[in-house]
């Protein structure tokens, strides 16, 4: 009996010893993930730091040379918007004078196109639906009526070609201008 007493007190200890073994396991497992952690924070910790050096840098950069680009960029945008606002009733007598039922987002959409060609005089197929941001489908099918309206012309291949403004396209575009009020282009 003393045998099987002592065996037994053998037995709990060596539980006891793998308990508090898978128990200091688990507690160091715990801090290193907690080590982890705090690197991690540290790392965006010095991002953000960074980032705000960055904003300071600009910052001071604007206050040294002044911030002028909205003011570019808000003329050409109220510019563009007077040429939409022309177009888009131009557009649409065309439209429906070939007899099509057309509605606004169409028009917008074709409108947008020509404003495209307007500014870049020439663009293929893939930088016009980058450009648009609409989808390549919707961008040839559009493209396919500027053409049907003698406003564009595919110069090149298909694949490799760029559309261009038409003879018609152009007078459009210069009558558009002078309704909306905008100096003629030299």
């Amino acid at each position: 009996m003393h045998n099987y007493n002592l065996i037994e007190n053998i037995v709990k200890k060596m539980a006891q010893n793998e308990y508090e073994t898978s128990i200091r396991e688990a507690l160091e497992m715990q801090v290193e993930a907690l080590e982890l952690k705090c690197r991690a924070l540290e790392t965006k910790l010095q991002a953000i730091e960074m980032m705000n050096t960055n904003v300071a840098l600009l910052r001071s950069t604007r206050e040294q040379y002044g911030d002028r680009s909205h003011q570019k960029q808000g003329y050409h945008s109220n510019e563009r918007d007077a040429l939409q606002r022309a177009l888009e009733p131009e557009v649409r007598t065309l439209i429906e004078d070939k007899g099509r039922k057309v509605n606004k987002a169409t028009i917008n959409a074709l409108v947008n196109i020509m404003l495209v060609l307007f500014e870049r005089k020439n663009v293929t197929g893939n930088e016009m639906v980058d450009l648009t941001k609409a989808s390549r489908v919707t961008i040839m099918r559009h493209l396919g009526d500027l053409k049907e309206y003698d406003l564009v012309t595919l110069d090149g291949s298909k694949r490799k070609g760029y559309y261009i403004l038409t003879d018609s396209g152009y007078k459009l575009y210069e009558r558009s201008r002078l309704e909306a009020g905008l100096p003629d282009e030299d």
